[in-house]
C-alpha cells in the first residue's frame, strides 16, 4: 500500500511539472509573438521618421551645408551660388587638368596649386552670380524675385561691398600665384575651347596637351571615353526639356573628376 501511495504521488508530481512547464512556455511563446507585433509595429510606424532623420543628419550636400549656416549669412551663400556648386566645379576642374599635366613624371599634382586655384575659382564664381544678380535687379528681370537682392535679403550697396570682398580675395589668390616657379614649363593645349561645348576642339586641345606632357595610356584610355561620354550628350540631348539639359549639364562634373583622375594615373604610369 505505501509503494502504490509513493507511485500515484510521485506520477502526480510528474504532472503537475509537465503542466507548469507547458504553461511556461505557453507564457513564452504568448510573450514572444506580442513583442514581435509591438516591435514590428513600432518599426512600421518610425520607418519614414528615421530615414528622414539620418537624412537630415547625414547629408552632406551644398544646399544642406548653406542652410546649416547662420541666417544672416545664408543670404550671402545664396547669391554666390554656394548652394549649387555645379558652376564652381566647370570653372575649376579644366584647372586640375593643367595642374595635373605639368606634374613631373611619376608625382602628383601640386596640393598647393590645386588649393589656390580651387579657391579662386570659388570666388571668381560667385563675384560671377552677384554681378548677374545685381544686373538682373536693374533689369527688373521676372523670375529673379526670389534671389537673396531681389527679395530683399540684400541691399545692393551689401551686394556691391560682398562683391569688393570677393575680387579682394580673388585677386590675393592671383598674387600668390606668382611665387611659384617650376623647372620645366609645358605648352599646354587645353585652352578657352576645352569650355566652349565643341567636341572636337575639346578632344584635339586634350590630345594636343596629353603629347605636349608626354601622357601615356592611362590618358588616353580616359580621353576614348571623355568623348564618347560628350558625343552621347549631344546625339541624346533634349533642347525642349530642361531637365535633361540640367542632368546632363550637372553630369559633366563627374566627366572632368574622371579627366583629372586620368591625368593623374597617366602621369604616374611614366617612367
Amino acid at each position: 500500500g505505501h509503494v502504490l501511495a509513493v507511485t500515484m504521488l510521485a506520477e502526480l508530481h510528474r504532472s503537475q511539472r509537465k503542466q507548469e512547464k507547458l504553461c511556461f512556455t505557453n507564457i513564452t511563446l504568448v510573450s514572444q509573438r506580442n513583442f514581435i507585433l509591438m516591435l514590428q509595429t513600432f518599426l512600421k510606424h518610425s520607418r519614414g521618421k528615421l530615414k528622414d532623420l539620418d537624412l537630415r543628419r547625414f547629408s552632406l550636400s551644398a544646399a544642406t551645408i548653406v542652410d546649416s549656416a547662420p541666417v544672416h549669412v545664408q543670404p550671402y551663400l545664396r547669391l554666390m551660388r554656394l548652394d549649387k556648386p555645379i558652376g564652381t566645379w566647370l570653372l575649376y576642374l579644366p584647372c586640375t587638368w593643367s595642374i595635373a599635366l605639368a606634374a613631373n613624371p611619376g608625382c602628383f599634382p601640386d596640393l598647393g596649386m590645386l588649393t589656390l586655384f580651387g579657391t579662386g575659382a570659388l570666388l571668381m564664381r560667385g563675384a560671377g552670380c552677384t554681378i548677374n544678380d545685381i544686373v538682373r535687379v536693374f533689369a527688373q528681370v521676372s523670375h529673379t524675385a526670389s534671389r537673396p537682392i531681389a527679395s530683399g535679403e540684400i541691399s545692393r550697396m551689401q551686394a556691391l561691398v560682398f562683391l569688393g570682398g570677393q575680387l579682394s580675395l580673388a585677386l590675393g589668390v592671383l598674387l600668390c600665384l606668382n611665387y611659384y616657379r617650376y623647372s620645366e614649363s609645358i605648352l599646354l593645349g587645353v585652352k578657352s575651347t576645352a569650355l566652349s561645348g565643341f567636341v572636337v576642339a575639346m578632344m584635339s586641345g586634350l590630345v594636343l596637351a596629353g603629347v605636349n606632357a608626354e601622357q601615356t595610356l592611362p590618358y588616353y584610355a580616359v580621353l576614348t571615353g571623355v568623348a564618347m561620354h560628350l558625343t552621347n550628350q549631344i546625339y541624346t540631348l533634349d533642347i525642349n526639356k530642361p531637365e535633361d539639359c540640367w542632368k546632363k549639364f550637372v553630369s559633366n562634373r563627374n566627366l572632368g573628376l574622371l579627366l583629372f583622375l586620368g591625368i593623374v594615373v597617366g602621369n604616374l604610369w611614366k617612367e
